[in-house]
């Protein structure tokens, strides 16, 4: 059971339990809210009990999770003065450094840092300093918008909905953690207006791709034998998408790994094609005059049975392929199938080569071919995905860079380049993307 914020056992039944006031993300799907902000209100400990309750609160979070935080680490004022004394015989005295932004994830019994800088590091949890070197981000104040200006610094020191426990980045001094206070009504009225306000808009705009969507986007994962699909850079682009008002399909391919290496990957090519067949989006069009109701379009769509009324157009169709995923996507890309279904946008993220692996020996006829490739994939090379890219005459190569180092990995062992994990990288493949998807729907 949780203990609040004073560190006495709550009353009343289990499901009652106070919760977690660090804000972190159980799943996958937004990828771009992970990292802390500058502006975030941030939650730290003043005392060595406090450290012990931010720490039990930690453990407390589900493995998995990620946690936006701030950190930073000592150094000593006179950078020259490490392991030596001082003129005056005295060791020369240490400081805090900058802050440094970001998130972490928890994995069982420690934190794995991934900062904005492309440090990396991973500490036990019971190790760390809670006061000076890492904080939290409050989970029940709101947080400001990517476009938001940062508070001045007398500002800062007046948080925005104001609680003893947290504090900005221009002020930390100013507050601490307050083992009694509880954020006011006004605040959290506030916070829960806001919610509700978001929540509000994401369901209207679900509606509105559910109901009428901009176009049909296929997101096609790499491999992934024991979570498929269900990985940060996925859900993310999948989430981005969904609330720009595409239909997002993101099929499973772990089905296709009992065929084997080679016949696996006709398989997922085959998978593709039936969640292109299946899906009413993709054959039965929509009226091209706005000013027709969707009730009658549906109508002539009953009266005629087929989408080939030239009233009617068929919807954009883009697929996006990671890893494995971009080498069935470019393969499904047929001359036939790409006029059939109108697709319109192809994407390889960190992709496999289809020529070299597939013998892919023909150009996807696709008015849109973009490679999108981060420099410091030790997975798959940008040698490799250049030689597409020189294949393909038409194809766009973009090469994202990255503050972390090539060759590390997150706590899963896995490549962060290529994966996109880091925040740079997750950006730059999200934004490559979207632009993409709104090219596409602006020229239909």
């Amino acid at each position: 059971m949780f203990t609040n914020m004073s560190g006495e056992s709550n009353k009343g039944d289990e499901e009652r339990a106070t919760p977690n006031p660090i804000r972190h993300y159980v799943g996958h799907h937004e990828g771009l809210e992970w990292y802390a902000r500058p502006r975030d209100h941030f939650v730290y400990a003043r005392t060595r009990e406090d450290v012990s309750r931010i720490a039990a609160l930690v453990h407390a979070l589900p493995d998995g999770c990620y946690i936006p935080i701030r950190g930073r680490d000592f150094e000593w004022a006179d950078s020259g003065a490490l392991g030596m004394e001082s003129e005056g015989g005295r060791r020369a005295p240490m400081r805090v450094g900058e802050w440094d932004y970001g998130t972490a994830v928890k994995c069982q019994s420690r934190l794995y840092f991934l900062y904005d800088s492309g440090d990396i590091e991973s500490f036990l949890i019971d190790g760390i300093n809670f006061h000076e070197l890492v904080h939290f981000v409050r989970a029940d104040l709101p947080r400001p918008l990517d476009g938001e200006q940062c508070l001045s610094t007398a500002a800062a020191a007046e948080p925005l909905l104001p609680c003893a426990c947290t504090c900005t980045s221009a002020e930390h001094e100013e507050h601490a953690w307050d083992n009694t206070s509880a954020p006011s009504a006004s605040a959290s009225a506030s916070c829960s207006a806001s919610s509700a306000s978001s929540l509000s808009r994401l369901s209207a705009l679900r509606l509105s791709a559910s109901c009428d969507p901009a176009g049909v986007l296929l997101i096609n994962h790499g491999w992934s034998d024991v979570v498929g699909p269900d990985y940060p850079l996925i859900r993310t682009l999948e989430h981005a998408a969904t609330n720009r008002g595409w239909h997002v399909i993101v099929p499973d391919f772990r089905e296709s790994y009992r065929y084997g290496r080679g016949r696996g990957r006709s398989e997922r090519v085959k998978m593709i094609y039936e969640e292109l067949l299946c899906c009413p989006w993709v054959m039965t069009g929509r009226r091209a005059d706005a000013s027709h109701s969707r009730a009658a379009s549906s109508a002539a769509d009953s009266s005629t049975g087929s989408s080939t009324d030239s009233s009617l157009s068929l919807l954009p169709v883009v697929l996006v392929g990671h890893s494995q995923g971009g080498a069935a996507s470019a393969l499904a890309c047929t001359d036939r199938i790409v006029e059939a279904c109108n697709i319109q946008g192809l994407m390889l993220l960190g992709s496999e080569s289809p020529l070299s692996l597939d013998g892919m020996a023909w150009t996807p006829r696709v008015p849109h071919l973009r490679i999108v490739h981060a420099r410091g994939d030790g997975v798959i090379t940008l040698q490799e995905m250049s030689v597409v890219a020189q294949r393909w005459e038409r194809a766009q190569l973009t090469v994202l860079e990255s503050a972390v180092r090539p060759g590390s990995v997150d706590c899963y062992k896995d490549d962060i380049h290529h994966d996109f994990v880091s925040k740079d990288l997750m950006r730059g493949a999200v934004d490559n993307v979207c632009a993409l998807l709104d090219l596409v729907r602006e020229l239909q």
